[in-house]
């Protein structure tokens, strides 16, 4: 562009007559930070104004990474939210929000609890529509953290659990409590977690008693018909952990009259044989095979079904990394991290 003031006049009366429809302009926003969109484009005009105005209600929006911690200053009992970024630049500070957010607001990269109270509790409620099927759920509860297990229990999980479609946690540390939480867990898609799986192949009480209630969660079937579960152990299997779970597997397929779809994927300390069984009655059958070198894959799906669909489900199951999915809830709380409550004291226990 040229220097010469007549040449820039000219040049800016020729954009002046340039006509740029809302639409345009509504898409050209969402490639700016919302700051400067509602600081800078809306005071240029009546009809820039009222383009950002429309943006800020009809635009869907996430909320990126955010920790809930304590005040930083240690001063009351006010906490914030700390908002940080993926490539560790910077990191902002929010107080805890008192209104329910726009409806527009529609998902989350992380979200990660480190502290709990009464404003907290709040909040989760204030956000419950962000914990959907997409959403999953890691719990990190140390084994002894009564408290903790109560309020999360009492106060948390009913908030979070009902919709959500992944779950990431410690046979060990969800312990008794499994069967209660698992079964309010009624869309709840996948499973990936450590340690072992049914009450016969464990010396130790909690990770037993967890075990009996992932057995029966996976043997339970889905709403949404003919969605396969599936359930992924996290770290090797002992050769004797797996040979126990795929009789326990094969013994309840070929005596269930009821169909039920899932995927289990394990990995392997040494190899174990192929096998393809039917159940006639339910019209299924139960497969297992070697993928590469560590991976085994046990499904149970139709005799007659959708290998396109199988596949993609089997491939999903096989590569699932349920850490680095969005929408990913992080409990990761001790008993010192819970803040004033009413009730649900050090002492006591939910069976």
């Amino acid at each position: 562009m040229s220097d010469h003031p007549r040449v820039q006049q000219q040049n800016l009366m020729q954009m002046d007559e340039v006509s740029i429809c809302n639409d345009i302009w509504l898409c050209i926003f969402t490639l700016i930070e919302p700051a400067e969109v509602g600081l800078k484009m809306a005071l240029l005009s009546d009809r820039f104004e009222a383009l950002v105005d429309m943006h800020f209600r009809t635009r869907k929006w996430t909320i990126g990474n955010l920790k809930i911690a304590p005040s930083m200053d240690g001063v009351g009992d006010e906490q914030h939210i700390v908002k940080w970024r993926k490539n560790g630049g910077i990191t902002k500070h929010f107080s805890l929000p008192q209104q329910s957010p726009p409806r527009s607001l529609v998902g989350f990269e992380r979200i990660s609890f480190f502290y709990i109270d009464h404003a907290v509790i709040a909040f989760v409620n204030r956000i419950q529509h962000l914990f959907n099927a997409d959403a999953t759920l890691n719990v990190d509860i140390r084994h002894g953290q009564n408290r903790s297990w109560n309020i999360v229990t009492q106060e948390i999980w009913p908030l979070i659990a009902p919709n959500i479609g992944g779950m990431i946690f410690d046979l060990g540390q969800l312990g008794h409590r499994a069967s209660t939480l698992l079964s309010k867990c009624t869309k709840l898609r996948s499973i990936c977690c450590s340690a072992r799986f049914s009450d016969k192949l464990s010396n130790y009480h909690d990770e037993a008693v967890a075990g009996h209630a992932l057995s029966i969660w996976i043997h339970t079937p889905l709403n949404e018909c003919g969605h396969a579960k599936v359930l992924k152990f996290g770290k090797s299997c002992m050769p004797n952990i797996v040979r126990g779970m795929t009789e326990q597997l094969k013994e309840t397929f070929l005596r269930d009259s009821t169909s039920v779809n899932y995927v289990v994927v394990l990995q392997l300390l040494s190899g174990i044989t192929s096998f393809d069984l039917k159940n006639e009655g339910t019209r299924e059958r139960l497969t297992i095979r070697l993928i590469g070198n560590n991976l085994l894959l046990i499904a149970r799906s139709p005799i007659v079904r959708d290998e396109q669909q199988w596949t993609k489900w089997e491939n999903e199951a096989v590569n699932m990394k349920a850490e680095q999915q969005k929408n990913f809830v992080d409990i990761h709380i001790g008993d010192m991290h819970i803040g004033p409550l009413s009730d649900a004291g050090p002492s006591q226990q939910v069976k």
